[in-house]
């Protein structure tokens, strides 16, 4: 039985959330939204993704803060490198910049 893998999709601009929740659920992915850092550090913790696309730019939040604090999150990187069986290095960061608005 293969489980649908979860994507948690982070952005301020609504536009954006939608566009990008009715491609990936027509994909198949499950799919969370928040619209802030603040929002996406708590529904990391209750949706546990496995995939976060975050925007950089953002109220209360930026994208670069919430990923430092994941990255320096003891109790996230061992659950993320327990999910992913070793695949991922403790503190390993990856980037992808889409050129945005």
């Amino acid at each position: 039985m293969e489980t649908r893998k979860k994507i948690l999709i982070v952005d301020d601009e609504q536009i954006n959330v939608e566009f990008f929740d009715l491609m990936l659920s027509k994909l198949g992915f499950v799919v969370e939204k928040a619209s802030n850092g603040r929002e996406c550090l708590e529904k990391v913790k209750e949706f546990a993704p496995d995939l976060i696309m975050l925007d950089n730019i953002m109220p209360k939040m930026s994208g670069w803060e919430v990923t430092r604090i994941l990255k320096n999150d003891p109790e996230y990187l061992e659950k993320v490198a327990r999910e992913r069986m070793g695949l991922i290095r403790k503190g390993e960061t990856v980037y992808k910049v889409v050129p945005g608005n």
